[in-house]
C-alpha cells in the first residue's frame, strides 16, 4: 500500500496531476496489495488499467467535444432555426412539443448557472484548460440555439408599423454576434461583464417566450417573472468577477442588474410578443354575431357611415394553447386616447381567438386618422389596425 500513496507524492511534487500519472501506468505497481485488501490480500492489476482507459476517453472526449461542435456549428445553427419555426407553428398543433423545446433551452440555462462555480474548482491542468475551452464553445452554442429559437418567434411576432422593429432589431444583432465567432470572441469571449450580461438578455428572452407556452402564464406575468428570475440568477455571476470589496462589488453588480431591470420594464411596449400575436385585423360596419366574422370592412368610412350602428374591430389573436390572456381595445383619434375596452381571450385556436370590440359613440368631429391597439393590462403591445374617418362630401354648387 506504500508504493501507492508514494507515487502519488511523488506525482504531485512534480507539478503533474494524479490523472496524468495514472496514464503513464506510475500510480500503483503491478502486484500491490491495497491496505484495505482484507486479512489475504489479492493482486490489484485490473483496475489501474480500467482507470486508465476511461481517464483516456475522459480526454478524448473532453479534447475532441470543441473540435466537433466547430465542424458542425453550421447544422447546429440550422437546427436551431427549423426548431423554432417549428415550434412557433406547433403551439396551436402540438403544444406539448412546443413546451418540451422551450423548456429545454431553459434547462440548458439552469445548468449554465453552475458555469463559475465549475470552472473556478478546475485547476489550471490539461483537464482544466481543455475544460474551459469546451465550456465556452458549449456556452457559445447554446447562447446561438436559444436566441435562434427566440428570433423566430420574435420576427413572425412583430408588429412591424410600431417600435418593435427596434427590439427585434436588437435581437437580431444579438443573434449575429452569437454565430459570428470573431465578433463573439472579440466582444464576449475577453469581457466577462459583458459575457454575463449577454447571458442574463438571453436568458429573459428565453423565458419571456416560453412561459405562456409551457406554463399558459399571461404575458404580463412571463415578463416580471422572466426579469426577475434572470436578473436573481446574473446576480452572483457577476458579483464574482467585480473587483474591489465587497460592498463596493455588491454596490456595482445590484446597479448593472437595476439598470438592466429598469431598462426592459420601461421597454415592454416595444416588446415582440413572442408566443402571441394579432393576426388579420379588421374595421367594419358590421358584425356577424354568429359566425364571428366582420361584416362591410375598410381603411375608411365617412362620417355619415358612423351612424347609430358604429364600428367594429375585428381582432383575431394566436396565442399558446389553454393561455387566458386578458387584452384591452384602445380606440385612438391622432394618438389621443378616445376609448379603452378591456376584455379576455383563450389561446388554441389555429386562426386566432376571435376578438372583437364595438364603438357606438364618437366625437362630434370623429374626422382624422384612428388606430385600434391591442395591448395587454401593463402594457404590452400585441398589434394595431389603423382607419380613417372622412367628412362628408360637399354639395355641389351647381347641382
Amino acid at each position: 500500500g506504500e508504493s501507492d500513496h508514494s507515487a502519488g507524492r511523488s506525482c504531485a511534487s512534480a507539478g503533474r496531476p494524479y490523472p496524468q500519472a495514472a496514464l503513464e501506468g506510475s500510480a500503483v505497481s503491478e502486484g500491490t496489495v491495497r491496505p484495505d485488501a482484507g486479512e489475504g490480500g489479492h493482486r490489484d492489476d485490473g483496475p489501474p488499467r480500467a482507470r486508465g482507459r476511461l481517464t483516456r476517453a475522459a480526454i478524448h472526449l473532453v479534447d475532441r467535444t470543441p473540435d466537433w461542435l466547430e465542424k458542425y456549428q453550421v447544422p447546429i445553427a440550422l437546427l436551431g432555426i427549423l426548431g423554432g419555426v417549428a415550434s412557433y407553428w406547433f403551439i396551436d398543433r402540438q403544444p406539448g412539443l412546443a413546451a418540451g423545446i422551450a423548456m429545454a433551452t431553459l434547462a440548458g440555462w439552469a445548468l449554465l448557472l453552475l458555469e463559475a462555480l465549475v470552472l473556478s474548482s478546475l485547476p489550471d491542468t490539461r483537464w482544466g484548460r481543455a475544460g474551459t475551452g469546451m465550456f465556452q464553445l458549449t456556452l457559445q452554442t447554446i447562447h446561438q440555439e436559444a436566441l435562434f429559437f427566440v428570433v423566430t418567434f420574435a420576427v413572425l411576432s412583430t408588429h412591424w408599423r410600431s417600435g418593435q422593429i427596434a427590439f427585434t432589431g436588437l435581437i437580431i444583432a444579438l443573434t449575429a454576434i452569437a454565430s459570428i465567432d470573431p465578433i463573439y470572441h472579440l466582444t464576449l469571449a475577453r469581457s466577462r461583464i459583458a459575457l454575463l450580461c449577454f447571458h442574463a438578455l438571453t436568458m429573459f428572452l428565453c423565458g419571456f417566450m416560453a412561459l405562456p407556452i409551457a406554463f399558459q402564464e399571461p404575458l404580463d406575468e412571463a415578463l416580471l417573472y422572466s426579469i426577475g428570475f434572470s436578473m436573481l440568477a446574473t446576480w452572483p455571476l457577476l458579483f464574482r468577477v467585480t473587483s474591489g470589496s465587497r460592498r463596493r462589488r455588491a454596490a456595482q453588480t445590484t446597479l448593472i442588474v437595476a439598470s438592466i431591470c429598469v431598462g426592459l420594464w420601461t421597454s415592454r411596449s416595444l416588446l415582440p410578443p413572442m408566443s402571441t400575436k394579432l393576426e388579420d385585423a379588421a374595421i367594419s360596419r358590421g358584425f356577424d354575431l354568429a359566425a364571428k366574422e366582420p361584416i362591410g370592412a375598410s381603411a375608411s368610412f365617412a362620417t355619415s357611415e358612423l351612424g347609430d350602428a358604429g364600428l367594429y374591430a375585428y381582432t383575431p389573436i394566436r396565442a399558446p394553447l389553454g393561455l387566458n390572456q386578458g387584452v384591452i381595445h384602445e380606440w385612438r383619434l391622432g394618438g389621443e386616447l378616445i376609448d379603452s375596452i378591456p376584455m379576455e381571450i383563450t389561446g388554441g385556436r389555429q386562426l386566432g381567438f376571435r376578438a372583437w370590440s364595438h364603438k357606438l359613440n364618437f366625437p362630434d368631429r370623429p374626422e382624422g386618422d384612428w388606430t385600434v391597439t391591442v395591448r395587454t393590462p401593463r402594457g404590452i403591445v400585441l398589434g394595431s389596425v389603423a382607419f380613417r374617418v372622412v367628412g362628408a362630401p360637399s354639395p355641389d354648387p351647381g347641382g
